[in-house]
């Protein structure tokens, strides 16, 4: 079921297995170390996931602008006037969600956020010609920086196809972002409670928390 859904997703579980991350003993996942609310630990998790929920939120939302087809649509609306300039200061949003998503996984010591922050930067290396031509390029740390002259005087054909609903890259992105948002937020909310560890394996058995490609 889990690499079904992956695969629906276009995500390929090609690296690190995930189910070895739920069965991990030694995993170092923050949602279970939520034990003491109380610690400045465990107040600094808190801040760094309420920045990554709503960093990885705004990414999703940029994203998925992206795969509208609409006649309201960023692309259709660009075709009919001719002008790219809401398409690019979408891109830029998108750019700087990305980053900002990313910085946090990075800093993060989740087996889980490394995880994901493997596959956002698979996303934007499998795509790294057609990010080219519009001025986007992905650094040695894996950020997305932007060339804003050249993003600037893209045509709206050239930047349909990076991120258009013809390319699955903002798709892609888009369910990406939205896992990294409800993990966040499952952390938070684990951070939030008090849990002995019987409580911890209950919560995890009655929830779908980790099955984050379903």
């Amino acid at each position: 079921m889990l690499q079904n859904s992956a695969q629906k997703a276009g995500i390929q579980l090609n690296q690190t297995s995930l189910l070895d991350i739920i069965n991990n003993k030694d995993s170092d996942s923050s949602l279970l170390s939520g034990i003491n609310n109380n610690s400045a630990s465990s107040i600094l998790q808190k801040n760094n996931y309420k920045v990554l929920e709503e960093s990885a939120g705004q990414l999703n939302e940029y994203a998925s602008n992206f795969s509208k087809t609409d006649d309201n649509s960023l692309f259709a609306k660009a075709e009919k006037s001719s002008s790219n300039k809401e398409v690019v200061q979408n891109v830029e949003n998108l750019v700087k969600a990305y980053n900002a998503t990313t910085g946090k996984l990075e800093t993060s010591d989740s087996t889980l956020d490394k995880y994901y922050l493997q596959q956002m930067n698979l996303l934007v290396t499998d795509n790294t010609d057609a990010l080219k031509k519009v001025g986007i390029v992905q650094s040695k740390d894996g950020t997305m920086s932007v060339d804003t002259s050249i993003l600037e005087s893209s045509s709206v054909s050239d930047l349909k196809a990076a991120f258009g609903s013809s390319n699955v890259f903002s798709s892609r992105l888009s369910y990406v972002g939205s896992k990294v948002e409800q993990n966040a937020t499952a952390n938070l909310e684990s951070l939030s409670s008090q849990y002995t560890s019987s409580g911890i394996n209950s919560y995890l058995n009655s929830t779908n928390k980790y099955d984050f490609w379903s």
